[in-house]
């Protein structure tokens, strides 16, 4: 009987999320509401699923 191994590198394709296109006020108020708009582009060869989770917070002064 003969043992025959081999080794290989594997590469995961991964998305490469990148923000773009962001537009948000220069200034606010206190208690007020701001817009934040802005774009995800994947420049990546791997697929990105098509939900995006994110977290708003509340700034305190």
């Amino acid at each position: 009987m003969s043992l025959v191994t081999s080794s290989a590198v594997v590469a995961a394709i991964q998305p490469d999320l990148i923000i773009q296109n962001a537009i948000n006020p220069t200034v606010g108020s206190v208690g007020g509401n701001i817009e934040v708009s802005y774009q995800v582009k994947n420049q990546g060869a791997g697929s990105a699923i098509n939900k995006l989770s994110f977290i708003c917070q509340q700034i305190q002064p």
